[in-house]
């Protein structure tokens, strides 16, 4: 994806005053920058931007820390470079598939676009969702079951007990996916699954709230603590990691329990011999970053 589309797609997520997103001028003025910068990136015809543009556009479209950390990767990358380091795909999928099979505790994999590429049984159960229910997810779209469609379309254990643990979840959920789909942003397939998202009210209300806040923000791990109707205290950290392939980025997310409770619940869950599943295909053909 070119640089000049991911660009204009940040651009107009922004509103002005007439409740109209935003132009290139408004743009400009916002970053302090001449209006032709914009008009020659978003055109393609921009091919290297130095530090301070890059900062400037970051600080004006109030991106976050690690969306200014994928700003700055993209900005001057080749249109059809993968990232730099790139590991084999079918062996990096086949250790990160082993991780999540193996783990004891709740784990799935993402695709860029947060599309459930593989969700261990432990995960399974702790959602709530049946094994059936993830199938007929995934047979809704030609791209799979995806985990913010999942997180704001079904009765999931953590949403329908604790309200506020699963709105800070569903949060961060969105601050993961505003990262990890930066360099995708324009294509045919972010503007579709936007506009499904954006059916949720809920996802409309956070979406824009993320937005508004940006700067500053950024965490790869987030701590949940509720109360369990049969387990009592359930208090976990999930950890988020990237790993860069030939075929683009998946990354990699673990519960990792904070108190017995926890630990022996995620135990019984991944003891209840639900197999891996594997929702979304991947490789992707239609998703590919080429």
């Amino acid at each position: 994806m070119s640089f000049g589309k991911i660009l204009r797609s940040l651009r107009v997520e922004h509103f002005n005053d007439e409740m109209s997103p935003w132009s290139q001028r408004e743009l400009a003025d916002a970053a302090d920058l001449p209006l032709s910068v914009i008009q020659n990136i978003e055109q393609g015809r921009r091919k290297y931007l130095d530090a301070e543009e890059i900062d400037s556009l970051g600080h004006a479209l109030n991106l976050s820390a690690f969306e200014r950390r994928e700003f700055l990767s993209v900005a001057n990358a080749p249109a059809k470079s993968p990232p730099r380091h790139a590991a084999d795909s079918h062996a990096t999928f086949d250790d990160l598939l082993s991780i999540v099979r193996a783990a004891r505790t709740p784990a799935y994999l993402l695709d860029p676009f947060c599309n459930l590429v593989a969700i261990n049984g432990a995960m399974i159960d702790y959602s709530g969702l049946s094994v059936a229910r993830l199938r007929q997810l995934a047979a809704q779209s030609p791209n799979g079951a995806n985990a913010l469609r999942i997180t704001f379309s079904e009765a999931t254990l953590l949403r329908s007990g604790n309200r506020d643990r699963w709105e800070r979840a569903a949060r961060a959920s969105i601050q993961q996916f505003r990262y990890t789909v930066l360099r995708y942003r324009g294509s045919p397939y972010f503007e579709q699954l936007l506009e499904q998202l954006h059916q949720f009210s809920e996802f409309r209300r956070l979406w824009r709230e993320r937005r508004a806040q940006g700067r500053g923000l950024g965490t790869e791990s987030l701590q949940i603590r509720f109360e369990h109707p049969a387990h009592g205290e359930i208090n976990y950290a999930t950890t988020f990691s990237t790993t860069f392939t030939d075929d683009g980025p998946l990354h990699l997310i673990v519960y990792i329990p904070l108190n017995d409770p926890t630990a022996q619940y995620f135990a019984q869950a991944a003891s209840n011999a639900t197999p891996t599943q594997r929702p979304t295909a991947w490789p992707d053909p239609a998703l590919h970053w080429r």
